[in-house]
């Protein structure tokens, strides 16, 4: 499916840029501009005969196709940089003891 393909697309250019992740600013911005330049190549997203009539009448850079394509990209690559962030969290800070010892944590002191 089209979404799919939007998929596919952001995780391969978050998966060559893993490493400016957490260091670039605006990352999120780069990566959709990234993936909506390798996207438009693709002329079969959003194709439908009755998509096309719907945009005839809009602007050709800023029509409703490019704005769903890059909403999705949006969520996607955010939900995303969320998964990437929190395993990088805890490699750092290690296991979350208190999940599996709440009973013992809790009632250390007693």
């Amino acid at each position: 499916s089209d979404v799919n393909k939007i998929c596919l697309t952001a995780e391969y250019i978050l998966r060559l840029n893993t490493s400016i992740l957490l260091s670039d600013k605006n990352i999120k911005y780069k990566l959709c501009v990234q993936s909506l330049n390798e996207l438009s190549t693709d002329s079969s997203i959003f194709n439908t005969q009755t998509m096309m009539d719907h945009i005839l009448t809009q602007d050709i850079f800023d029509n409703h196709r490019i704005q769903l394509i890059k909403l999705i990209l949006e969520y996607y690559i955010e939900l995303r940089m969320h998964h990437y962030v929190k395993l990088q969290t805890q490699q750092i800070t290690g296991k979350n003891i208190r999940r599996n010892y709440t009973k013992l944590i809790l009632f250390k002191n007693q």
